[in-house]
């Protein structure tokens, strides 16, 4: 540790003196990088992050940190949200942290990020020490499918299509840990979405081969889906939402063509069919709907891990032989 030379008189008749040391504070420089990756929804809880890096020969361990304070500002400017977090950062390196924040009722949030170094160590520069970054906040999509009327023909324009869009982006993030000196470990966390399409008992028609299910145009079909967060972290916030969207109407994300499945027992299942009398959770296939694969979209969203937000599509499908009044009869 640099320091000045001390001044100190030893002489015969005075055998002790006092000696003043003058050190030089520790030196180094700190900045901070505002990060978020993910759509913000009113009324979720989402997890945003900043990467702090200290550009100095000096090690910030545990007993002395730095500290970064977040704030959050809705689109008034008005402060709804105030944390702040010890960090530590080797030498020379950078460091993540990150914060969970409820969005309220705005049109944007500022996240606003400061640094600020531990006793005992001063700063070349105090310019960097801030950064923000003003994000949009979107309502939550509604959704709420029209049930399927008793129509022969299909709709003008209709074309039959199919789906098999699967993905589930894997996000990983790095942190500096202290385990007696520092550690640098790797975190990693998906969704898994396992949808199952599966015609309702009440359907006249219901068989499967092969593992395949079919079932026939006119009847309701269940769904039972599960999703779970694949991580080696338990840093995972917000609230789990699934949609679905539907071959019949191109899979558009109109509020009358989509729904969002509701949570049962852990299994996400459809909402109550308005139009039935026992309260059935079920989707209706169009009477009209051809002889194909009735494949449902699936996704799953507003997870949040430090990394960003967890999302999965998936997809699953019965198979159409027929419609229902191939099974009316007369004796």
């Amino acid at each position: 540790m640099p320091c000045n030379f001390p001044r100190a008189t030893i002489s015969e008749s005075n055998l002790s003196a006092t000696v003043t040391i003058y050190l030089d504070k520790i030196k180094t420089d700190l900045s901070v990088e505002a990060e978020l990756n993910g759509t913000l929804y009113k009324g979720s809880t989402v997890m945003v992050s900043a990467t702090v890096f200290n550009a100095g020969d000096v090690d910030l361990p545990p007993s002395n940190p730095a500290t970064v304070v977040m704030k959050a500002r809705t689109a008034t400017g008005a402060i709804f949200d105030t944390q702040s977090k010890s960090v530590i950062i080797p030498a020379n390196g950078d460091n993540l942290v990150w914060y969970e924040v409820t969005i309220p009722d705005t049109t944007k949030v500022t996240f606003e990020f400061h640094v600020s170094a531990p006793a005992g160590v001063t700063e070349t520069s105090l310019r960097n020490n801030d950064d923000s970054i003003i994000v949009p906040v979107e309502d939550l999509p509604e959704r709420d499918c029209e049930d399927a009327g008793m129509e022969t023909d299909e709709p003008s324009g209709f074309v039959y299509t199919d789906t098999n869009d699967d993905e589930a982006e894997e996000l990983t993030w790095t942190v500096w840990e202290w385990d007696g000196d520092f550690v640098r470990r790797t975190y990693r966390a998906k969704l898994v979405l396992d949808p199952e399409l599966i015609p309702d008992e009440t359907a006249g028609y219901r068989e499967q081969t092969d593992g395949v299910w079919v079932t026939r145009s006119g009847y309701g079909v269940d769904t039972l889906t599960t999703v779970t967060v694949e991580s080696d972290s338990p840093e995972i916030a917000g609230t789990l939402k699934v949609d679905v969207f539907f071959p019949e109407h191109a899979y558009s994300t109109a509020k009358a063509k989509s729904d969002r499945l509701e949570s049962d027992a852990g299994v996400f299942v459809f909402k109550v069919l308005p139009s039935s009398v026992s309260g059935a959770r079920m989707h209706t296939v169009p009477l009209w709907f051809p002889d194909e694969a009735y494949a449902v979209k699936y996704y799953a969203f507003d997870v949040w891990c430090p990394a960003g937000m967890l999302m999965a599509k998936g997809n699953a499908r019965v198979l159409i032989d027929g419609d229902m009044y191939d099974d009316l009869y007369t004796n």
